[in-house]
């Protein structure tokens, strides 16, 4: 899907941002960030936004989360879970050569609408 989305933007010159929630260890914004480079070798500016409390997920203790309950085999999810600090995060894209202009991070936990 990102690949898709990029190659749109390339095609139609689309100049913005790029917003990802839940970074995790930084897979998929990786791979932004090597789509944002492309698009800026073309002459489309892109910044790449992540959004996370690099502390993993928040407590989610019930059971009978409505998510919980849509995934096969009643996986539970916990707090603390998918952790990876900022920190290690910030290594990361440093270990990939990222210059830090290329992106900016925000901690926190986010609400959705």
């Amino acid at each position: 899907m990102l690949k898709r989305s990029f190659s749109n933007i390339l095609i139609n010159k689309l100049p913005g941002d790029y917003f990802e929630f839940g970074l995790y260890q930084g897979r998929s914004f990786l791979y932004a960030l090597e789509s944002q480079q492309e698009a800026r070798n073309w002459g489309v500016p892109i910044h790449c936004h992540g959004f996370d409390s690099f502390e993993g997920l928040s407590g989610i203790e019930s059971s009978k989360d409505e998510f919980h309950n849509l995934l096969e085999g009643g996986y539970k999810f916990s707090g603390g879970q998918y952790a990876c600090s900022l920190k290690e995060f910030n290594l990361i894209l440093k270990e990939h050569a990222v210059s830090q202009d290329r992106y900016t991070l925000h901690k926190g936990f986010f609400q959705s609408c």
